[in-house]
């Protein structure tokens, strides 16, 4: 890395551990679920960081203002469990709609959502219903659900995006 840095190249680091918590790492190494979306939400915002990292060197937020999708598991049980995601508009002026995006483990699916229309299986996009679509900046609103089938309980990391 030294090397590299002393060539002129530009070099990152990106910080795990204030990111995984011991509860996150059942075997005292490996990641379960839940840390490896905290590792992909940390990794993710490192190179958003960064100019030109992820989408081009575009500087401009997408049409509609910028919006951050944060997923997270309520509670489970043997063959289910219950998420939500919190989405928050992240941008300095309001916003109408919104289309969160996450992914479930195969042959898992959503069988019950409230605050969000969800459609798809495994690849899941969920859009806002008619009361929580407007979010004023910095505000946010939760959606929730019930999720079905074989398998440990687990989220991947969410997206978001405004019209």
């Amino acid at each position: 890395m030294r090397a590299k840095a002393a060539a002129g190249k530009r070099v990152h680091l990106v910080d795990m551990y204030p990111s995984v918590a011991v509860s996150d790492l059942p075997d005292g190494i490996h990641p379960n679920a839940a840390g490896y979306s905290k590792m992909a939400t940390t990794w993710y915002n490192a190179l958003k960081a960064v100019p030109g990292s992820i989408g081009g060197d575009d500087p401009q937020p997408p049409a509609g203002g910028p919006c951050t999708a944060t997923p997270r598991i309520v509670g489970s049980w043997n063959g289910g469990f219950q998420g939500e995601v919190t989405v928050t508009n992240s941008g300095t002026a309001a916003f109408t709609g919104w289309t969160a995006k996450f992914s479930l483990p195969s042959g898992q699916g959503i069988t019950q959502i409230w605050g969000g229309t969800a459609t798809g299986t495994g690849s899941v996009t969920v859009q806002n219903v008619a009361y929580n679509g407007a979010l004023g900046a910095g505000a946010s609103t939760t959606f929730g659900f019930l999720v079905s089938g074989p398998g440990a309980a687990s989220l991947g990391a969410a997206t978001c995006t405004s019209p």
